[in-house]
């Protein structure tokens, strides 16, 4: 094992994906299990102990759905040649697709890196952020990070940039969408500048960049920080009304604080739009934001 070998089995993960559906489960998994390498916990975890972990960071930045199903990346990685499960001899021989959640209950089968992983990275421990960050850019917003690295235990350490091999974006996708949306939040119109530069605006992805979002204008939004934040979280999202589109507020927010305000304030109101149609939202990229990350219990 070297690292080559470690990224080219990390490029070669299968995620499965149709549209941009997501399905963030193997990503989770592989990074809970880097954090707890980098908090040196043992080798294997069993599945009762992944279960409730990997079930709650389903929830938390998995996309909405009324059911998770943990066991599945759990028995799966080990067709990518990334883990291994310790199974008893009744249930060796069985493809382990074919395993129900629970048999690995019952049997209280452990998974977890394979040996040579495990005894790599535990020899290159400065390579631990590094493919987490892999993990992380490929699969979720950035404004996902930190909270992903605080649920797995990994911002012990120092976290590494994203490379430009990672991010391979369009450098002039947020100029473009700044320039169409007149510079300034399509939700709350903030232009805030310092100077003359603009101080907290930014341009977001409507289908994300990490589900195969293109870098056009029709795919994004300006957007406050906090916006679009909230945006990628699913805290608010976008209703398709006559020509345009009206602001719409996930009935699982809830608080007492002024930041309530600022999206409960704008619930039904028209998103600003740009002054040509071209570069409105593309009604595509609009519905699957509302299908995957969008969270509304109604």
């Amino acid at each position: 094992m070297n690292e080559q070998e470690l990224l080219k089995r990390l490029r070669s993960l299968t995620v499965w994906q149709r549209f941009g559906e997501r399905a963030p489960h193997k990503p989770l998994l592989l990074l809970y299990a880097l954090g707890r390498l980098l908090n040196h916990a043992e080798r294997l975890v069993s599945y009762t102990d992944v279960k409730s972990d990997l079930t709650n960071l389903l929830k938390l930045v998995g996309p909405p759905r009324k059911s998770y199903h943990p066991a599945e990346p759990f028995k799966r990685l080990p067709g990518d040649g990334l883990w291994e499960l310790d199974l008893p001899r009744e249930l060796s021989g069985r493809p382990l697709p074919t395993l129900y959640e629970s048999e690995l209950l019952s049997y209280n089968i452990a998974g977890g890196f394979s040996h040579e992983i495990y005894e790599f990275l535990m020899e290159r421990t400065d390579l631990i952020q590094s493919v987490a960050c892999r993990l992380l850019t490929e699969n979720f917003p950035v404004s996902y990070h930190d909270e992903i690295r605080r649920c797995v235990g990994l911002l012990e350490s120092e976290v590494v940039p994203v490379t430009r091999e990672q991010a391979k974006r369009d450098p002039r996708f947020r100029d473009d969408v700044l320039r169409a949306y007149g510079r300034s939040c399509s939700v709350c119109g903030s232009d805030l500048r310092l100077a003359d530069a603009l101080f907290d605006l930014e341009a977001a992805h409507i289908m994300w960049h990490s589900a195969e979002g293109p870098d056009e204008v029709p795919n994004g939004l300006a957007l406050c920080g906090f916006h679009h934040k909230a945006f990628d979280r699913g805290a608010w999202g976008l209703r398709q009304r006559d020509s345009g589109f009206t602001i719409q507020v996930s009935s699982d927010l809830n608080g007492s604080s002024q930041a309530v305000d600022l999206l409960l304030d704008f619930e039904g109101e028209k998103l600003r739009l740009p002054r040509k149609c071209e570069h409105f939202p593309d009604p595509r990229y609009v519905e699957w934001h509302t299908k995957q990350v969008f969270r509304d219990a109604r």
